[in-house]
């Protein structure tokens, strides 16, 4: 039987063994309504982040339809993606996805810098006082070392969620630590796995 690809959004775990690795894990099915059932085995998977599955869908006498996979993936954000969804997240009260689209697609994957080094250039996107002020407020109101330091571990290819948990770990050691050695994510973080680790230092042009 040939095997099915499918791109999925982790919903829940809902078993996860961390001696043998078998899992079982929630998650929508892109384009599909509802929801489906996963197994098999794999390093836990990140709840509301993106994966491709590779496997065949099974029927369990006891618990039903189920998707077995033989490989997952994490489908890694593209830069453009993670900053939108930085600027979509709760940080910027009333910017959703349309929004924040409009303002990366408008100024390039360096808005944030632009922003912070001459606010006015929002004035080059259609938005309205209240979504500047939001945007601002976000911006310049926060730490800098954050901003900062999403900034840099998006550009390494990880997602927002995923660089909001090395900087809630790192906190203001973020940059300094994983330019030292962006394995100390995976050392220390569970949810950070080699791969991703490794990714990283690929990027940075660093070998393990």
């Amino acid at each position: 039987m040939e095997s099915i690809e499918l791109k999925v959004k982790v919903k829940a775990i809902r078993y996860y063994s961390e001696e043998s690795h078998y899992c079982i894990f929630i998650a929508k099915v892109e384009d599909e309504s509802g929801q489906s059932t996963f197994v098999g085995y794999c390093d836990r998977p990140l709840v509301s982040e993106d994966y491709i599955v590779v496997g065949n869908y099974t029927h369990n006498k006891k618990y039903g339809l189920q998707f077995r996979f033989t490989s997952i993936t994490l489908n890694k954000l593209t830069q453009k993606e993670g900053i939108i969804d930085y600027l979509s997240s709760s940080i910027f009260k009333g910017i959703g996805k349309v929004t924040a689209t409009k303002i990366v697609e408008t100024l390039g994957e360096d808005c944030i810098d632009r922003i912070m080094n001459d606010p006015n250039v929002l004035s080059d996107v259609d938005l309205s006082e209240k979504q500047v002020s939001s945007v601002l407020t976000g911006l310049l109101l926060r730490d800098s070392g954050f901003n900062q330091c999403i900034s840099f571990l998006l550009s390494l290819g990880l997602s927002f969620n995923q660089a909001h948990l090395v900087y809630r770990h790192f906190k203001k050691q973020t940059m300094a630590l994983i330019k030292e050695n962006p394995f100390y994510a995976y050392y220390e973080i569970n949810d950070i796995d080699y791969k991703t680790a490794l990714a990283m230092a690929r990027q940075m042009e660093i070998e393990n």
